[in-house]
């Protein structure tokens, strides 16, 4: 029995406020690595002109305090080129709008995040060597995320597919909280075992003396 599909990250609890806020993408924004658009789901931060961009691997230790994870999209919505907003889908890539280029542009997508410290998500655990199981007993630390590909989104379901990293990380923006524990989980499989993870709150953009 394989393991469920991956759906990005999906908030199950919290200790916090557990609500989303609203943020905006830039006009004409394109995703790195051929990703194809911006979905439920997908690990984001925030840049420094208030807009939102995915989060990418090594983002989190390369310039803290900046390009920090902000949360996940809950939802996005945004004006097609006929004008008509479109709701549950994802952002394409290299999407125009009118006017200007502003978070309080009324053209622009609108991005609903979880962006609560306190919020625990499950996710799926990639495997770097053995089984999901014992990918999980080496890696009951901090984990990176997978990174951004055209396969990122899946068109489909209009999910993300980010999952957690096989390969552990020495500050990595997830902490690995436990397993879900479900007669769904294939805890002999190789890949995709669904753990239950939350982001570091020492390094929340949010929790900084300086901004992004």
């Amino acid at each position: 029995m394989a393991n469920q599909p991956r759906l990005g990250f999906i908030p199950s609890g919290s200790n916090g406020r557990a609500q989303t806020r609203r943020y905006t993408v830039a006009t004409a924004t394109t995703y790195a690595n051929s990703m194809v658009g911006l979905a439920p789901g997908e690990v984001v931060k925030i840049v420094a002109d208030g807009t939102i961009l995915p989060y990418q691997v090594g983002d989190f230790s390369s310039a803290p305090p900046a390009n920090l994870p902000l949360g996940v999209v809950a939802s996005v919505s945004y004006k097609d080129t006929t004008g008509i907003r479109q709701y549950g889908g994802y952002i394409p890539t290299g999407l125009t709008y009118t006017g200007d280029n502003s978070v309080l542009n009324p053209n622009a997508p609108v991005i609903e995040v979880w962006d609560d410290p306190g919020i625990e998500y499950l996710a799926a655990l990639l495997v770097d060597s053995g089984t999901s199981l014992t990918e999980f007993q080496k890696n009951f630390s901090n984990m990176e995320c997978t990174a951004t590909s055209s396969t990122s989104v899946d068109t489909i379901f209009r999910r993300s597919l980010r999952s957690l990293s096989g390969t552990a990380a020495t500050t990595g923006p997830f902490r690995v909280l436990e397993i879900l524990r479900s007669p769904a989980q294939d805890y002999s499989a190789t890949s995709y075992l669904r753990v239950k993870c939350m982001l570091n709150a020492a390094f929340n953009p949010f929790f900084q003396s300086t901004g992004v």
